[in-house]
């Protein structure tokens, strides 16, 4: 059985690795590969407006949190350029739902398939006891206008407007495998001040 993660492109292949990476200057573990893997399920939701499809590949869920992989396939997409729609929307189908959520997102590559590849980083204020990783939900995305960012000191173009609404279940899997962090000693010194 592949695993989630590596069933997708090379592009969110590396993502979580990626930051990983950059914020600790080290490799992801094999046993923080798996419980990646553990909380990534596979969506395959997908909806298509005046001919430009996104795809919502996988959900990966964290406590109040989740990493949505995106597909977006039907306009041409040049390497070195940025792109990324207008807003993107969250929501989730909980009882007595509290608080907010955001969207933001943190990875947009096209890739060598020539599709455009998003990872949509969604947080939400959930009511006490609510996790993501403990119960069976339905989430709701939306997008709007497709755009590409030309120039910085210019407004984004749009490569084609719509809004592209999409539901995807989530579903509470196996508990994800304990990790083990060694203990460390960190010895600080601190300077003497002097007398006056």
């Amino acid at each position: 059985c592949t695993s989630a993660l590596a069933a997708f492109s090379p592009a969110f292949r590396g993502w979580f690795s990626l930051q990983w990476q950059a914020l600790t200057g080290r490799e992801l573990s094999e046993s923080q590969t798996q419980t990646i893997d553990s909380l990534t399920q596979p969506a395959g939701e997908s909806v298509t407006v005046n001919g430009v499809s996104v795809t919502v590949d996988s959900i990966t869920a964290g406590h109040d949190n989740l990493w949505v992989a995106v597909t977006v396939t039907g306009a041409e997409f040049s390497p070195g350029k940025e792109y990324g729609f207008r807003s993107a929307g969250f929501t989730v189908e909980l009882p007595d739902q509290t608080g907010s959520s955001a969207t933001e997102f943190t990875f947009a590559a096209p890739d060598e398939d020539g599709s455009l590849r998003l990872m949509l980083y969604c947080s939400a204020v959930l009511p006490d006891g609510v996790q993501f990783t403990d119960g069976s939900y339905t989430i709701g995305l939306a997008f709007t206008d497709l755009i590409e960012h030309t120039d910085s000191s210019l407004p984004a173009e749009t490569i084609q407007a719509g809004v592209w609404d999409l539901c995807a279940s989530l579903s509470a899997g196996e508990a994800a495998p304990a990790i083990t962090i060694d203990r460390r000693q960190v010895y600080i010194e601190i300077p003497e001040t002097p007398e006056v």
